[in-house]
C-alpha cells in the first residue's frame, strides 16, 4: 500500500493507493506472500504555491535580494508591518517569490504570524 500526504493551505489530504486484486495474485504467486510496504512522499510544486507560511517585517526596512548573500544585489525593499509569504528558510535567509521570482531577505527580519 503506497500512502500520499499533500498539505494545501493548511488541510492534510491523504490518499491510499492499493494495487489492483490482478497485480495481487501475480506478486503473491511470484513470492510465495505478499509484503505490503508503506511509503510517505510528500509532493511539492511550486506552482501551487505549497507550504507558504506568512510573515511579518519587524524590523524598520530591510532590503530585498536577489540571492540569499549579503553582496547580491538589492531589488527593492520591506518596510515594518509588511507581510512576506514565505516558501523557504535555510541559513539564515528567508525566501519567497515575488512575480514568480525568488527574492531573499535576512531571517532576523522577520517573526512568523501566528
Amino acid at each position: 500500500m503506497k500512502r500520499i500526504v499533500l498539505l494545501i493551505s493548511g488541510f492534510i489530504f491523504i490518499f491510499m493507493l492499493m494495487p489492483s486484486k490482478e497485480t495481487l495474485a501475480a506478486d503473491s504467486a511470484m513470492i510465495g506472500e505478499i509484503v505490503a510496504e508503506e511509503t510517505t512522499e510528500e509532493i511539492t510544486c511550486d506552482s501551487l504555491l505549497l507550504f507558504e507560511k506568512e510573515y511579518r517585517v519587524v524590523v524598520d526596512t530591510v532590503s530585498i535580494r536577489t540571492a540569499p548573500d549579503e553582496s547580491a544585489e538589492t531589488c527593492g525593499v520591506l518596510y515594518k508591518d509588511d507581510i512576506v509569504y514565505v516558501k523557504s528558510i535555510k541559513n539564515g535567509w528567508v525566501g519567497f517569490k515575488k512575480q514568480n521570482v525568488w527574492r531573499y531577505i535576512p531571517e532576523y527580519a522577520v517573526v512568523r504570524n501566528r
